[in-house]
C-alpha cells in the first residue's frame, strides 16, 4: 500500500477509500492488489470447524458476507 488512510479499528462506510496502491515489498512489477481481514472482536463459537487452526475462523470473518451495501 502506497499511503493509509484510515487507522487501525476505525469504522468504514461502504466504498470509503483506505489507502493508495504502491508497489513496496514483492509486488514490484505486479498488478496492484490488497491483503485485509475482518475480525469479530466477540468470538463466533459456532463458526470453528475441525480444520487445522479452524478455531481461527470464529474471529476471521468471510468479506464476502461482512461487506454488503
Amino acid at each position: 500500500m502506497g499511503q493509509t488512510q484510515i487507522i487501525s479499528g476505525q469504522w468504514l462506510s461502504s466504498g470509503q477509500p483506505i489507502g493508495t496502491s504502491g508497489d513496496t515489498g514483492n509486488a514490484k512489477g505486479k498488478p496492484a492488489h490488497v491483503h485485509y481481514s475482518i475480525l469479530s472482536l466477540v468470538p463466533l463459537p459456532w463458526l470453528v470447524t475441525l480444520e487445522t487452526q479452524g478455531w481461527k475462523k470464529m474471529f476471521y470473518l468471510d468479506p464476502s458476507k461482512a461487506l454488503v451495501e
